[in-house]
């Protein structure tokens, strides 16, 4: 729990990391911003009613359709997409396997990080479903990973698009910094849109991972902990809520702080700590006295174990000297988004972490170098 709530804080300032390049982006004071978003996210969650939380976490999770249209005026080749879906290749040469394994861990940490874990199941019993509405839970996941990995994918194919052949591939160190990538190649209509979509998808993820950090706690301590009580009833669980929502609003509004370096290791964390939580996950599924009928089946088990085997081999051989990698002149040539030597273009957060520049590059004057998780 130590481990879970010192990466879930440090999650959550990314998020606000998040919200200032967004904010900086459309013109919006940094202070102004934050302190807004803090406020919003904070009484949104103290309503005491359930049902109007959700209402409005549903309506922020539209925004994400803004990548839509993101993707349409970016227009990336849909074959080269397709293909790249379906024949994945490591970019930049045998030379960068290591940094590339890297990105793919905080990639991998970022999407399914492990507060999910913890905020799935309290979500379901704060929603008070029953074992008869499993099935649609099910449906309900199946759907927001669809989502999640189409969004990923139109913002890596909006990216590689707009910055292929340009100067400025493999150069940028933020997300304010794509969303000026995207308007030069696109227009300005595509880069504000992303920003808001930036914005909208770090309000999102603070909502979740304090709600998450506060469920566990609630839980490990004794607390009442459910958006269906109101302030007065479950103080202590709102009290780390907001908590830990103002203590990340202020490490970001902090001048000097390195604001790089919490987006791409905080990522990289989570993505070094998944393994260990989804072995936990995977002998909690199969405890009878738990779960009872519910238990995993023996595929279910296959499965999940594999998925463990490989995010385990991932984490302890960073090198990738257990797995050759498929790498060569004709793939670099194939992906016009890829720079010789260096990672290519990706959103420095979210659901598609970017490749962090090189080692001594400096980040861009005036924009902190960061992005949002």
């Amino acid at each position: 729990m130590i481990d879970l709530f010192l990466l879930n804080a440090l999650t959550i300032v990314t998020e606000f990391i998040g919200i200032t390049l967004a904010a900086g982006y459309l013109g919006v004071p940094r202070y102004l911003a934050v302190g807004l978003a803090a406020l919003v996210i904070i009484a949104s969650a103290m309503t005491g009613s359930f049902r109007r939380f959700e209402r409005i976490a549903m309506a922020f999770c539209a925004g994400s359709l803004l990548l839509i249209p993101v993707y349409l005026l970016a227009h990336p080749p849909a074959a080269q997409v397709a293909r790249g879906f379906v024949m994945p290749s490591v970019p930049g040469g045998s030379g960068q396997l290591a940094t590339v394994m890297l990105l793919i861990i905080g990639i991998v940490g970022t999407t399914v990080a492990p507060w999910q874990l913890f905020f799935q199941q309290s979500y379901v019993i704060d929603k008070r479903i029953t074992p008869r509405f499993l099935r649609y839970e099910k449906a309900d996941l199946i759907i927001g990973i669809g989502v999640v990995i189409a969004g990923g994918a139109a913002i890596m194919g909006a990216m590689t698009a707009a910055f292929a052949g340009t100067a400025a591939a493999g150069h940028y160190t933020d997300a304010a910094g794509l969303a000026s990538g995207l308007a030069a190649y696109a227009g300005e209509a595509a880069g504000a849109l992303f920003a808001v979509a930036l914005l909208d998808a770090a309000m999102i993820g603070a909502f979740a991972v304090s709600l998450s950090t506060a469920y566990a706690l609630g839980d490990v301590l004794g607390l009442k902990h459910s958006l269906h009580r109101g302030a007065r009833q479950a103080k202590g669980f709102y009290v780390m809520y907001a908590a830990l929502i103002a203590g990340a609003a202020t490490i970001v509004l902090i001048p000097g702080s390195p604001l790089g370096l919490l987006t791409e290791g905080v990522q990289v964390m989570a993505g070094v700590l998944l393994p260990s939580a989804t072995v936990f996950l995977l002998l909690l599924c199969n405890d009878k006295a738990v779960l009872g009928p519910w238990v995993n089946g023996r595929w279910t088990n296959v499965f999940g174990a594999g998925v463990i085997a490989l995010a385990g081999h991932a984490v302890a051989d960073p090198d990738g000297v257990g797995c050759p990698a498929r790498t060569s002149r004709r793939a670099d040539r194939a992906d016009p988004g890829v720079v010789r030597g260096r990672g290519g273009p990706g959103w420095a957060g979210g659901d598609g972490p970017g490749q962090p520049p090189p080692p001594g590059r400096r980040s861009r004057p005036g924009r902190p170098p960061g992005g949002a998780g």
